[in-house]
This record gives C-alpha cells, sequence and structure tokens, in this order.
C-alpha cells in the first residue's frame, strides 16, 4: 500500500479564521482563549493560544505555562489518520528520552486528536464542499528560532550533533504508519518535482533543476534500498529547531518542532536535508562542513554515502525552491512559502557548479577520524 500524494492543483489548505479556530479549539479542548495569533505554516494551519483559566478539560488538570499550538492539518494528510497517530507517538516518544518537543493534549472526550468538518468556501459558490481535518492540541514549546540566534560554526556544529542525537533516538521507534507514509515533501520523492517546473519561468533554471533530479535518480535512488536508514525526524530547517543560551551565553538546541515529515529513510538524506538549510542560512558552502562533522561525531555514516550528499543537498534545494512556487500560486497571500527563493536560486547553481572531488574536501575536512 503506497499512500496517496497531493494531486496537481489540489487545495489542501484548512479554510478558516483565528476566530473559527479559536471557537473550535474551545469547543473541543474545554480551554479559555486569552489571546491568539496564527503562525508560519506549508499546507496546514498553526495558531498560538495563551491559555490562563483553568480548563474544564478532565484531561488538561494543569495548564502548560507557555500556552498551545492549536493545529489544523492539511486534507490530505488528515486521511493518513494512522500516520496522525504516528506523530502524537513519537512526540511522545521523544519526551521520554528528554527532548523537548511539543507535546499532544488529549481534548475533553480523551483523543490526541479530532476530525472535523471545515466548509472549503471557493469563489465559485456552487463549488462550495466540507473537508475532513484533523486538529491537535499540542504545547508550545519556549525559545528562539534558530534563524534569529547569532550564527556561528560551532551552533551549526550543533545542529548535526542534534540532529544524529534525534535519529539515534528514534532507532527504538516504530510505528506500522511509517511503512506506507508518502508525501512530496519526503527528499526520496524529489523525483516528483518535475510535474511542478511549469511555474519556474526560466529556461537555465529548469534546466539544473532536471540535471539535479537525474543525477538524484541515478547515483541516490538507484541504490536506496541498501543506504542505512532509520526512522527520521524529515525536515530539520531553521524555524524548526528552537535555542537558549547557557549559563556563559552560548547558544545551543532546546527543543525540536513539528514531526510532520518525519518517516523512514536514509540517515544520508536525513543530514542533507539539515545541511541543504543550515547552507541557506549561513549563506557559505562551508557552513556543511561543520554540520557533518557534529552529525558523525554521534552517528557517522560510510564515506560512500556521504559522498552522496552533494547530489542529495541540492535535489532537497530544487524541492524547496520548486514547492514553494507552486505553492505559492495556490496560496498567493502565503509569502513565508518563498522564504528561500531569494538565496536558494543562486546557491543551487553554485553548488551545483562545485567540483565534486573540491567540495568533498571542504565537507569531510573536520570529520572524526574513524568516520
Amino acid at each position: 500500500m503506497t499512500d496517496k500524494i497531493v494531486s496537481l492543483g489540489e487545495q489542501i489548505k484548512p479554510q478558516t479564521d483565528l476566530q473559527g479556530a479559536v471557537q473550535l479549539a474551545e469547543r473541543l479542548y474545554g480551554i479559555t482563549v486569552e489571546a491568539a495569533r496564527e503562525l508560519d505554516g506549508y499546507d496546514d494551519k498553526n495558531y498560538h493560544l495563551k491559555v490562563t483559566k483553568p480548563s474544564s478539560n478532565k484531561y488538561l488538570p494543569q495548564l502548560w505555562p507557555h500556552g498551545y499550538v492549536f493545529k489544523i492539518m492539511n486534507s490530505s494528510d488528515s486521511k493518513k489518520l494512522d500516520f496522525v497517530e504516528a506523530q502524537c507517538e513519537i512526540m511522545i516518544h521523544l519526551d521520554k528520552h528528554e527532548i523537548s518537543t511539543p507535546q499532544p493534549q488529549k481534548s475533553c472526550d480523551g483523543r490526541y486528536f479530532c476530525l472535523e468538518k471545515l466548509q472549503n468556501v471557493s469563489e465559485n459558490k456552487d463549488n462550495n464542499e466540507s473537508k475532513e481535518h484533523a486538529v491537535r492540541l499540542l504545547t508550545f514549546q519556549d525559545g528562539t528560532l534558530l534563524k534569529d540566534v547569532p550564527k556561528s560554526m560551532s551552533l551549526y556544529y550543533e545542529v548535526g550533533r542534534y540532529t544524529a542525537q534525534l535519529d539515534l533516538i528514534l532507532k527504538e521507534f516504530f510505528h506500522p504508519a511509517y511503512k506506507h507514509y508518502s508525501s512530496l515533501w519526503l527528499l526520496k520523492n524529489a523525483p516528483k518535482i518535475k510535474e511542478y517546473l511549469f511555474v519556474v519561468d526560466d529556461e537555465a533554471k529548469t534546466a539544473t533543476v532536471a540535471n539535479v533530479i537525474q543525477q538524484f535518480e541515478e547515483n541516490v535512488l538507484s541504490r536506496y534500498e541498501n543506504l542505512r536508514s532509520g526512522t527520521i525526524h524529515g525536515d530539520i530547517n531553521e524555524v524548526n529547531l528552537l535555542c537558549k543560551q547557557n549559563t556563559t551565553g552560548d547558544w545551543y538546541v532546546s527543543a525540536v518542532l513539528d514531526l510532520g515529515d518525519s518517516h523512514h529513510s536514509a540517515y544520508v538524506l536525513e543530514l542533507a536535508i539539515a545541511m541543504a538549510y543550515m547552507i541557506l542560512l549561513g549563506e557559505d558552502i562551508e557552513t556543511g562542513t561543520h554540520v557533518i562533522a557534529g552529525y558523525c561525531s554521534l552517528h557517522s555514516l560510510p564515506l560512500d554515502e556521504l559522498k552522496l550528499l552533494r547530489v542529495a543537498v541540492c535535489a532537497r534545494l530544487c524541492q524547496s525552491l520548486v514547492l514553494g512556487l507552486y505553492t505559492h500560486t495556490q496560496d498567493p497571500d502565503n509569502k513565508y512559502v518563498l522564504s528561500t527563493q531569494a538565496a536558494g536560486w543562486s546557491l543551487l547553481e553554485r553548488l551545483w557548479s562545485f567540483d565534486a572531488q573540491q567540495l568533498e574536501e571542504v565537507w569531510f575536512s573536520h570529520l572524526p577520524t574513524d568516520s
């Protein structure tokens, strides 16, 4: 069985506003919302709710001091209820292993998620329809987003080490939903972006993407089944990691957010995803050196797999750039989905034109001696 991937042109984002979301959260979870704001997101709707008054929900005897995230999932992922369940369980698993991450809260009837019908309002009044969306209440994690803290090579090393720590802890986690879960955002599905290349209005960029994806298929996917693999986060980036300062003023990763892309995959692809976003953030290809070194300090990968990083990082950049443009055509008011466009195309061109051997000499220069 293979999970259905979103059809081209399908509208999946929840159609609701702040007031509607607050009313829904109050009804399902027995809370009184004092203040609310919408958070950035791709296909889901997320709201930060501040709650101070005691709840009527017997499953919320003590309120979380930092508030909650009320998440309304897109209609596509909402059809995969076993995967929604898996996300709840993986967050609980990480918490048990002292990894700070949002924790699912039970509704008034004792469920970690609820299924609600929301009206999909379109300009064509005859085409309005209701779609089911899974909704959850998660604890809001305090901290500063990685993108907003001072950048340093030691912090990029820490990101790599933290990513490896997650992967090692998740070796002990299994849920049957991951056997068949699939989505456009899984890096192994990067070739599917060829169907969306019509949004790229530049022949040179289109040619680069096509070339990268061809190499990804030939050099990575052809040996995918033999790569070291396990359950991974699947979207380590600058807005999915929170940071705090220690007593000496140094920044460290304190929490991980958004397990919505967690799945079973190759560890080298997990590393490639983290590298792609850290290099974008650091605006320097050498940033990847420190991410790799941090990751391999805890979780070493064979050199022949590390040599796949150049094409895998480029494939992730292609995925983010193309799908970001496509999502914007479906939701023009969502500027968040264009976050990688400005620097992303330039970085892709630089990385793809970089001599592979020279790049490996840079990226692998800080590897632990036993890697």
